[in-house]
């Protein structure tokens, strides 16, 4: 019985050897998990730097394009503008000279007969009709007067 005492302890010692070695394996094992964490951890926070960095260039680069949209914008509305009014004269101008070629056609047509004539550069023909009477000497009309007012 005493050989089986003696082989207790050192049983128990290997057993206790085994469960040491265990255990620090483990708490080896744990410690490179919280390395490599806090190297992912840095990595991560390196990233966002990068990402604030890049989101507000990118912030300023479309500022910047606004206000070039902005100026562009202000530069071709007076262009526009000048176009705009350029091509309502040549329209006035054309219904003009239209007007004018009707006019004299259709006094050529109808000599000594009233005509109407319209202002083409209004669309307002009843506010805008101008009786034109050819003057006829000694032809009296209704609306034809001699006195004062």
């Amino acid at each position: 019985m005493e050989g089986t005492l003696a082989l207790c302890p050192i049983l128990e010692i290997e057993y206790l050897t085994k469960q040491n070695a265990t255990l620090r394996e483990v708490n080896d094992s744990r410690m490179k998990i919280y390395e490599q964490r806090e190297v992912s951890i840095q990595d991560l926070a390196r990233d966002k730097y990068k990402l604030a960095l890049e989101y507000q260039a990118e912030k300023n680069h479309v500022k910047q394009l606004c206000s070039n949209i902005e100026s562009l914008e202000t530069e071709v509305e007076e262009p526009t503008r000048s176009l705009e009014d350029a091509r309502q004269q040549v329209e006035a101008d054309r219904r003009t000279k239209k007007t004018e070629r009707l006019l004299g056609q259709q006094q050529q047509q109808l000599p000594g007969q009233p005509v109407i004539v319209i202002n083409s550069s209004t669309s307002h023909a009843s506010k805008d009709a101008i009786l034109n009477v050819p003057s006829q000497e000694g032809v009296s009309t209704s609306r034809q007067t001699t006195e004062p007012c």
